[in-house]
């Protein structure tokens, strides 16, 4: 088996809606985008699912029967499957925390435990069920081997790389902890110990998921040789199928397929009343923290066993599965539209002609958005300059995460502006957060009709500007307050096997994710046919070479491959 890789360069990006159009910082409202991946009326009916009361909700996308003609295609599969996940079942839980889905935790080896979730309480009876099982960051095992490591830095031609020590608080690309602004929130009845604001991470996977992942040795396609793919998760039913004789059970959702959903969450407590009002929310037990110093910086320490019960909102989620045709998996991500500012980019607006893939004659139909950080947004992860007109060449980390020698997770504050003292609270340093690569891509300075980046940015804007409004008018303004930034997928092998062509997005980092990977054209050459991209397969591909190559699921970093 081959050797599994973090999520460190992982970039699966979304990049606001709201910065597109609508966003209260712009001066004047940008041009509508061209229509060339819009959700139509009808196709919105259809994914609603109204079998049951209980508010807006959606169907899950046809993964079983997915057709993967265009780029669109992939991006109107993720946002159903997003709305879907959000959406409330008949028992009142989000999707993901419904007993459809299973919730990866962290054992001690670096290995993952998939714990079936519970059945919700009656949605009638007006209570929430806690969640538990949430982490700083989750999901960084393994150390990627210096040869990759190396390759990468190669492909980015002088941008700076580091190899941090594993640590499964860590956020992708090392071991930063993305920290929000405001005071901590102290524990009743636990004297010294307080909660602080800081992003919270949980793993969800379907039980088709967790059936290959606990019966893989018994499950016929996966060990069958002659099958195309064997080793890799399921692109048809009838590969579901013999997941299910395996397992032994009957799956609801067997035409889903593989699905692997990581989410990041915030303390309302740090949020103002329209992002509060504007989220999805649920009640979850998070760890609680000791503050206290080492040389000099404020250090926060727990030992997992006190915990918190606190409000959270999402703010970004992670959408992988597997489509007919595509083991590699899609890799799709969401966040909400207030989490920070977005660098400048362009788009094709209404006077681009679909049908002649031009502007209409006489007309400009390029239109670009500046970096906007005014004081009229409140980003939760903006804390920077305002006003500011430029955006940083990297995200500036404020805290790193670790272990003490006793096991207990350790945060410590590089710029701390205060030490506490005994019985005081730590003032802290946040993080100012801007997405430096928006929808993904790495932006023209000299935008074409024709460029990649001004395409496939109008593709994604478009999904997000004719569903906004059809989710609010049909009761569903939470919805719209999410967007699709971005996915990618391979054509051909799973990357990076010989002949293998990645699709979609190509320089995607989620806001909350991957906040410390963005590379911005401060240190990377500027973007054409020849450039070299970092993104979610950097990690979540199989090295190997000839004949070597581990299974196909171990793209995913918690699937126990044996």
């Amino acid at each position: 088996m081959g050797q599994k890789l973090p999520i460190r360069l992982c970039r699966l990006a979304l990049l606001l809606a709201g910065a597109a159009f609508g966003q209260q910082a712009q001066a004047q409202t940008p041009p509508a985008p061209a229509a060339t991946c819009a959700v139509t009326p009808n196709m919105f009916k259809a994914w609603q699912d109204t079998s049951y009361s209980g508010g807006l909700n959606f169907k899950p996308a046809n993964s079983a029967s997915f057709k993967d003609d265009t780029n669109c295609d992939f991006y109107q599969w993720g946002a159903q499957m997003f709305l879907w996940l959000t959406s409330h079942d008949k028992a009142g839980n989000l999707v993901i925390f419904s007993p459809t889905f299973y919730t990866a935790s962290e054992k001690p080896d670096g290995t993952f435990a998939f714990t079936k979730n519970a059945e919700g309480v009656s949605a009638s009876a007006n209570k929430v069920k806690k969640h538990s099982l949430f982490k700083v960051r989750v999901n960084k095992p393994k150390e990627a081997p210096e040869e990759v490591v190396a390759k990468v830095k190669a492909k980015l031609k002088g941008a700076t790389l580091t190899t941090p020590a594993a640590d499964s608080t860590a956020q992708a690309g090392g071991s930063g902890v993305l920290v929000l602004n405001g005071a901590p929130v102290p524990v009743p009845n636990k004297a010294g110990y307080a909660t602080y604001p800081i992003v919270y991470y949980t793993i969800q996977v379907n039980d088709v998921f967790a059936g290959l992942a606990q019966n893989q040795a018994k499950v016929k396609y996966y060990n069958d040789k002659t099958n195309p793919n064997a080793g890799n998760f399921p692109i048809t039913l009838d590969q579901v199928k013999d997941i299910e004789t395996a397992s032994g059970v009957t799956y609801g959702d067997a035409e889903q397929l593989a699905m692997e959903v990581k989410s990041s969450w915030v303390d309302v407590t740090y949020l103002t009343a329209d992002q509060k009002a504007g989220l999805q929310t649920i009640e979850a037990e998070v760890p609680a923290f000791k503050s206290g110093s080492t040389n000099g910086l404020v250090t926060l320490t727990s030992d997992g066993t006190v915990t918190a019960t606190r409000t959270l909102a999402l703010v970004g989620m992670h959408v992988v599965g597997t489509v007919q045709g595509h083991p590699e998996m899609v890799w799709a991500t969401f966040e909400s539209k207030f989490n920070a500012p977005d660098a400048d980019f362009n788009y094709l607006n209404t006077n681009y002609d679909i049908t002649t893939s031009a502007c209409k004659s006489g007309t400009d139909c390029i239109s670009t958005v500046p970096l906007s950080t005014s004081t009229q947004s409140n980003y939760i992860f903006y804390n920077g300059e305002k006003g500011a007109a430029v955006a940083p060449s990297a995200i500036t980390q404020t805290a790193t995460s670790g272990s003490d020698a006793k096991g207990n997770m350790v945060i410590t504050f590089t710029s701390s502006t205060s030490v506490p003292a005994a019985g005081s609270p730590p003032q802290l340093t946040p993080t100012s957060v801007v997405r430096l690569n928006p929808w993904g891509n790495l932006q023209s300075t000299t935008p074409k009709v024709s460029d990649f980046a001004v395409v496939n940015n109008t593709l994604l804007m478009s999904v997000q500007a004719s569903l906004a409004p059809q989710l609010v008018s049909a009761g569903g303004p939470v919805y719209a307050n999410y967007f699709q930034g971005g996915s990618i997928w391979a054509k051909g092998p799973i990357p990076f096997k010989p002949g293998y062509v990645e699709k979609g997005t190509q320089f995607l980092a989620n806001s909350t994710m991957e906040t410390f990977e963005q590379y911005s054209l401060g240190s990377l050459t500027q973007a054409s046919a020849s450039q070299p991209t970092t993104n979610c397969f950097t990690c979540h591909g199989l090295y190997g070479s000839g004949t070597n190559y581990p299974n196909g699921t171990s793209v995913s970093h918690i699937f126990p491959d044996k």
